[in-house]
């Protein structure tokens, strides 16, 4: 499964990660210069894709 994360600000997939981030680091978006945490921005990515694998499992039960 491939998850595409966007910007909440300006909508682009481009961003400036440390090296070796932990859940405090600062994430960068490279369009907008639009600030998040690294940790933030991994638990809308685990949640995102629970979602998505939720909408998928329950077309398989229908």
């Amino acid at each position: 499964m491939k998850v595409t994360l966007k910007c909440a600000k300006c909508g682009s997939d481009k961003f400036e990660v440390p090296a070796r981030p932990n859940n405090n680091s600062k994430v960068t978006c490279g369009k907008c210069g639009a600030i998040e945490t690294y940790g933030k921005l991994m638990k809308a990515v685990g949640d995102k894709v629970t979602k998505d694998l939720e909408r998928q499992l329950g077309k398989l039960f229908k």
